[in-house]
This record gives structure tokens, sequence and C-alpha cells, in this order.
């Protein structure tokens, strides 16, 4: 083979490999401003809905578990309970395009979501009351207990109900997280009063940040070194929802130039003058 021939075939796989990346960038920029523009509409949605305060939640963008015609912006009505407000399109083809605004509460009892279209903030609040009083009628908690011998006992099988229902629920909605349950714990005091513990393991300081998300937390990162060459990003956070203690952690190993630059962040520096600072 020629020298032509040669340089034809590495201009052609040179060329190639720029156009293909150049796409790959193009199509991600394309799908981030389609996501953007998504939760935008989920906003303005929101607050023509119910208020300026609801526009300002913490709308995400997410496909995660739903079929390739349904879009969806889903936001926690506050940190440390599992109700949200979800913004869902369904195109199912070019023709019929429908749009729903609801509240999602998911049920640690019974694994199911009770979904429900909301058509005003005294329509969401109406909402919200029942369920404080379903959560109320139910509750572990009863006060002719309290004195009983086995008071300590009361209310376990609520809790550990919690616990499980929790546990599947993250599972189910953070499917590539692949959470491990590292450790599950229900106590129950003679006062009748307990307490529920849940820690999780994700499978990367990404994932762990997307299931912090969902229970309203924020994961704390640090990077650290083992012995060895081998550096990591680890991330950390403990919530309370439901009444459970909810820890999750994750590990993640840094790639050999990510792990060298972060080495050298650690150098110590020099002044102008030549000397050290640490």
């Amino acid at each position: 083979m020629n020298s032509t021939a040669m340089n034809l075939i590495e201009h052609a796989l040179l060329t190639y490999t720029e156009g293909t990346a150049m796409q790959a960038e193009e199509d991600g920029g394309r799908f981030q401003q389609q996501q953007d523009e998504f939760v935008e509409s989920a906003r303005s949605c929101a607050v023509r809905t119910l208020c300026e305060d609801a526009g300002n939640l913490d709308w995400q963008y997410t496909v995660v578990g739903l079929p390739e015609h349904i879009e969806e912006a889903r936001a926690l009505l506050a940190p440390g309970r599992l109700e949200y407000l979800r913004y869902r399109v369904d195109c199912t083809d070019e023709d019929r395009t429908s749009v729903g605004f609801e509240l999602v509460r998911p049920c640690l009892a019974c694994g199911h979501d009770q979904v429900t279209q909301v058509s005003s903030l005294f329509h969401l609040g109406r909402l919200l009351a029942e369920s404080a009083a379903e959560h109320t009628d139910a509750g572990e908690d009863d006060p002719q207990d309290s004195a009983s011998p086995l008071a300590g006992i009361h209310g376990l099988q609520a809790r550990a109900s919690r616990v499980t229902g929790l546990a599947r629920h993250l599972a189910a909605q953070h499917p590539d997280a692949a959470l491990v349950v590292q450790f599950a714990h229900v106590t129950g005091h003679q006062d009748g009063e307990g307490r529920a513990e849940l820690r999780l393991r994700a499978a990367s300081v990404d994932a762990a940040a997307d299931v912090a998300r969902t229970l309203g937390a924020h994961l704390v990162t640090d990077i650290y070194s083992t012995i060895g060459t081998y550096v990591f990003q680890r991330g950390d956070t403990t919530t309370v929802v439901d009444g459970i203690e909810v820890q999750l952690s994750a590990h993640t190993q840094l790639s050999e130039e990510e792990a060298d630059a972060w080495r050298a962040e650690q150098l110590p520096t020099t002044d102008a003058e030549g000397g050290e600072n640490k």
C-alpha cells in the first residue's frame, strides 16, 4: 500500500473520529437544552397552578423507569418528606399529547403510590391535610398503650414496615444506583417510643447524589487516598424521612488522570521568593 493511500485512510479515519465526537457533543448539548426547557415548563405550570413558591422548588428532569413516550419532571415538597409534585407529558403519538400536574404520595406501608391531579393551591392543601389525618389515624403510638407492659413492642411492626417500604421505594426509583441495604435497625422502648435506622450504599457517588436529592438531602463529598496508588471520592449524608434515620454513602475510584490531578493539588506550593507554602 503506497503512502498516498495510507494518508487517505488516516485522513478518512481522523475525519470520522472528529466528526462523530463533534456530533456526540452537539447531540448532548441539544439533549441538555431540551431537559432545561422541559424543567422550565414544569416550573411555569407549578406557578400557574399553585404559586411562585412551587416554581422555586428543586425541579429535576427524569426518564428513569418511564416508557419512551413519557417525560417527567418532579420536585419534593420539602426535605424529609416523600410526597412530590410531578409534571408529566405523555406523547403517545404525534396527534395526541396529554399533560398532567399531579401530587404523588408514596405509601411505605403498602408500597404503592397515590397519584392525584392537582388543580389549585387550595386543592393541594386539602390533599395534604387528608394525608396528615390518615397518617395520624394509622399512627403507631397509642396513648392508651404507653403504660402497657408490652409498650416497648407496640409500633415495631409499623416501623419495620416503613423501613422496608422506604428501601423498596428508593431501589425502584433509582435502579441504576444499585442500592444495597447495609444495615436496618428498629427499636422500641418502655414508654412506647422507638426509632428506626436504615443504612444504604450506592454504586457510585453520582448515583448517591441522585438518591440524596430524592431524600431532600445534600451529599457531602471528599477525596482521599488509600495504600498504593488508588484515589477515591467518597460521599455521605444522613437525613430523616418519615421518622426513619437514613444514612447514605458511596465510593468511586478516580481515573488515573483524575488521581494525578488530585495529587498535584496536594503538593506544597512555592511563593515568588522560593519559599514553601503548605
